[in-house]
């Protein structure tokens, strides 16, 4: 059945494409959104950006016609821009006293609603009365045409009020990839026969000191099939006999690094052993200290995968062995000259305000992050080198340009091109998707990214752990071979912090 979708201002905002999401279905908006648009449209971030491409967009498809009218889209349905309905405000003050510019949108869904259910009820009782086949025919052909009027609104508050007043009210989904419950992990916990256990345990053995081993059992493409698995995707072997997947057992297996774990290489079509890399990061004396970091090293230091991505709660380890690994990398094995740190320059709900300075100075309140890694990672080099006791106490952390580490602003990425670099995007879940995909376009074939973030930790007030940029990137490429993902689920920064992230996060997406 076609609808009528009513349309908040915050929905362009978010997707200034979104007037061809809906197929053949009618998009209405209040002629106050306009309005809006016209202000939002002053302002230099993604907020801005989109509202001026919007209004280019009604710009150019009402060039030659009416909005008020209504114009044809290419899906079948039409779009047009409402300017009636202004006393049912009187009706919503009485219920939610001042009355604001959702109100103003609000009252023209419950218009064109209640339109709709008294065209409904007039053609029924029409019916009822009608006595020729032909008469009733046509009016069962007005009943089909009549379209349902449903409220599209990112505003969860805007979709209660809807629901007040009988309003069919949704959120926009059309840029939410999937739920949260069923995001790729990267990982997966397999229970498997004892005896295949047995046999990853001797091929250990006798591949003592190589690693990337290959994993060969009789059976192994009738197993690997049945996985089904995605490129670089990593298997934690458990005992089947007394595995039962309850978050206590799985906390049991995190905590451990002493589980099998295999990743499917598409390019063998098996399981392979994954590199530890114990003599790289012996130099730094920082380890993995579970099972999810265990994987996270492996990947970062996959010269196949150029697309990484790692989320995970607070403490989770994910900025520092991201940096960890890129210093490696470009200090260590001369495999890339330059790494390049950014994020999306969004403020934790209080912001400061204008920064003053040049692109580095701006975007250094942005990435303390790094640096208290840095410092981190620099202690524990130091710690175990020959430099007296006294020297190492008062040697300062040194700045960035001596791992030759660059900071650039997200904001001005679009038209270059990242060669023989290391592209580490933190906080990622706070990037839009237009964002992200400027951002991983500018990759070159000798460069790679990384991205970073914690999906429950959102400070962009359009963007939710469904429909963020880092989200959005980890199911688009997941199968696909150059891209590799894990999820980090245990914080290892102390265990208040860990219990707060766990707690929290349970909260709020149980």
């Amino acid at each position: 059945m076609k609808k009528v979708y009513i349309l908040d201002t915050n929905i362009p905002l978010l997707d200034p494409e979104c007037v061809h999401k809906f197929e053949d279905n009618d998009v209405v908006f209040s002629a106050i959104t306009i309005k809006e648009l016209d202000k939002m449209k002053k302002r230099i971030d993604e907020v801005g950006k989109n509202a001026r491409v919007f209004n280019k967009l009604l710009g150019e498809m009402s060039a030659n016609s009416n909005l008020f009218k209504g114009i044809p889209l290419p899906g079948g349905g039409t779009l047009r821009i409402e300017t009636n309905f202004h006393k049912i405000l009187n009706e919503i003050q009485e219920v939610f006293f001042e009355i604001d510019n959702d109100d103003k949108i609000l009252a023209v869904a419950i218009g064109l609603h209640r339109t709709y259910l008294e065209t409904k009820a007039t053609l029924l009782q029409k019916r009822e009365k009608e006595t020729e086949p032909e008469a009733i025919s046509l009016i069962d052909k007005e009943l089909s045409s009549l379209k349902p009027v449903v409220l599209v609104s990112r505003d969860n508050n805007m979709r209660i009020r809807a629901r007040y007043f009988d309003i069919p009210a949704e959120s926009y989904t059309s840029e939410q990839i999937t739920k949260v419950d069923d995001l790729y992990r990267g990982w997966r916990v397999v229970p498997v026969r004892k005896e295949l256990l047995s046999i990853y345990h001797k091929a250990k053995r006798e591949k003592q000191g190589q690693e990337d081993f290959p994993f060969d059992f009789e059976g192994s493409v009738q197993f690997v099939g049945g996985l089904d698995p995605q490129p670089n995707e990593y298997f934690i072997l458990v005992d089947k006999v007394d595995w039962e997947e309850t978050p206590e057992r799985l906390e049991e297996v995190t905590d451990s690094t002493k589980h099998p774990v295999l990743r499917y290489c598409k390019e063998r079509n098996g399981l392979v052993g994954l590199v530890l890399n114990e003599k790289l990061l012996k130099k730094y004396r920082i380890f993995p200290k579970n099972i999810h970091q265990l994987m996270a090293v492996d990947m970062l230091f996959n010269g196949r995968v150029s697309q990484k991505s790692i989320i995970g709660l607070a403490g989770s380890g994910k900025t520092l062995f991201a940096l960890l690994a890129s210093i490696i990398m470009v200090n260590d094995l001369n495999l890339y000259d330059e790494i390049i740190i950014t994020r999306p320059p969004v403020p934790m709900e209080y912001d400061m305000g204008f920064l003053p300075g040049n692109e580095q100075e701006k975007m250094d309140p942005y990435l303390r992050g790094f640096k208290g890694n840095l410092d981190f990672i620099t202690t524990m080099k130091n710690k175990f080198t020959k430099t007296h006791e006294k020297e190492r106490s008062v040697k300062p952390t040194p700045p960035f340009e001596t791992y030759k580490i660059r900071t650039e602003a997200m904001t001005y990425m679009r038209g270059k091109t990242i060669h023989r670099q290391i592209l580490i995007i933190d906080e990622a879940q706070n990037a839009t998707l237009r964002a992200m995909k400027t951002a991983l376009t500018r990759i070159g074939e000798d460069s790679i990214v990384i991205l970073l973030g914690d999906i429950s930790q959102i400070d962009h007030h359009l963007l939710d752990a469904t429909n963020n940029g880092l989200t959005f990137a980890v199911e688009l490429m997941k199968d696909e071979d150059p891209a590799g993902h894990v999820t980090l689920l245990r914080g290892e920064r102390s265990e208040l912090s860990k219990l707060v992230a766990e707690k929290w996060d349970k909260q709020l997406f149980s």
